[in-house]
């Protein structure tokens, strides 16, 4: 069961926590000396580990948490890019939701086969406009919620009837969650 998240902490209340029993000092309940701090726990609920040592370090920490296991919902569908071929084509808004995350959030674009036709750059944000006059960014700190993406396919010149299939992988937490983006680029 986890500390409180407020008010008042005792060390018998810490050394419950720590499956301890006896004496114990603030210092070796803190830096793990009497048992490994575990890093489950998100990093304001838990104790640094450095001097000086506060009661207050403990507060939400709870020695049994398990970490933290990302749930993907509503990811996108396979889907097209279609429009202009030069120079730019820009998405609408693409979304994709997540549970129980830890950390940051990144968006890897990876080119397929036949990557002559162009460039798929993304934007990620936990707000509604993402790209903001074209700042494109692949990773954004985020652990739940609804999190927005937009591509920005920029097509090469002069390649005329080539297609691409780009594979994006939004990873938080070691957990993937995968879809695809193609674009054929017709002539100018």
């Amino acid at each position: 069961m986890a500390l409180t998240s407020s008010g008042t902490i005792s060390m018998s209340d810490i050394r419950t926590e720590l499956g301890d029993s006896g004496a114990i000092s603030l210092k070796e309940a803190s830096d793990g000396t009497i048992a490994t701090i575990n890093t489950a726990n998100d990093a304001a609920d838990r104790p640094n580990g450095s001097a000086p040592h506060a009661m207050s370090e403990f507060y939400s920490y709870d020695h049994s948490a398990s970490a933290a296991s990302t749930v993907w919902s509503s990811v996108p569908s396979n889907f097209s890019i279609s429009g202009q071929n030069w120079p730019d084509t820009e998405t609408a808004n693409k979304t994709i939701s997540l549970a129980n995350g830890s950390g940051n959030t990144t968006v890897t674009v990876v080119n397929g086969s036949s990557a002559t036709g162009g460039n798929l750059k993304v934007a990620i944000s936990t707000s509604s406009t993402p790209s903001s006059g074209h700042g494109f960014s692949d990773s954004v700190s985020h652990t739940s919620g609804t999190l927005y993406m937009q591509f920005l396919w920029t097509a090469f010149r002069f390649q005329d009837g080539t297609s691409q299939t780009n594979t994006v992988q939004v990873t938080n937490n070691g957990v993937t969650a995968t879809f695809t983006i193609a674009h054929s680029q017709a002539g100018e």
